[in-house]
């Protein structure tokens, strides 16, 4: 067989001279070898930060758990103090409110006992209020005179003041005639 080489001359030559270099194993160059490196390190910095982070978030996670548990304690406490403090106000209030019973307890007793001195015989009191230092007395009795020495007496008494005829009126009450009668005024601090 014949082997015809039809490529000129020319370039031929340039042919023969471009050689294939047949690969070979070399050592990468000494900046590849650094970034490499440079990139193991960061991602082994990443992973160092990351597990420093997860320590942190750990420990704060747990002082968290700290927190919250000796706030439920507290909380506890809280209310109990609460709860005597609502206690508290509660006794205050039921102390105040004997201590306004007690306050004017004597007073009404001298009045009560000073009214039974001063009432006249064949007098009868059906009523007795007292609504702030004044009051309202109803009674019955078969005399105007007896009525009328009522109030002189009432009037002359340290306990009361301004006694004054409200109402009068005659009825029957087993066949015998009635006078009903209602007296106000004032109730003093009189003698203690």
């Amino acid at each position: 067989m014949i082997k015809i080489n039809l490529v000129p001359e020319e370039q031929r030559k340039k042919v023969r001279e471009v050689k294939f270099k047949k690969p070979s194993l070399r050592i990468p160059k000494f900046d590849m070898i650094f970034s490499i490196l440079l990139l193991g390190a960061a991602i082994a910095g990443v992973f160092f930060l990351n597990f420093q982070k997860d320590l942190k978030l750990k420990k704060l996670d747990s002082d968290i758990a700290d927190a919250q548990q000796q706030l439920k304690e507290l909380e506890k406490e809280r209310k109990m103090v609460e709860d005597i403090e609502r206690q508290q106000a509660e006794l205050k209030e039921w102390v105040t409110l004997v201590q306004s019973l007690n306050e004017g307890r004597a007073l009404y007793f001298h009045v009560m006992d000073e009214l039974n001195k001063l009432k006249p015989e064949y007098m009868w009191l059906t009523l007795f209020e007292e609504t702030n230092q004044n009051f309202k007395l109803n009674g019955k009795t078969f005399s105007n005179y007896m009525i009328s020495n009522l109030m002189d007496n009432l009037n002359a008494s340290p306990y009361f003041k301004d006694v004054k005829l409200d109402e009068i009126k005659e009825t029957e009450e087993k066949e015998h005639s009635v006078i009903g009668f209602q007296l106000s005024g004032s109730i003093l601090g009189g003698k203690n």
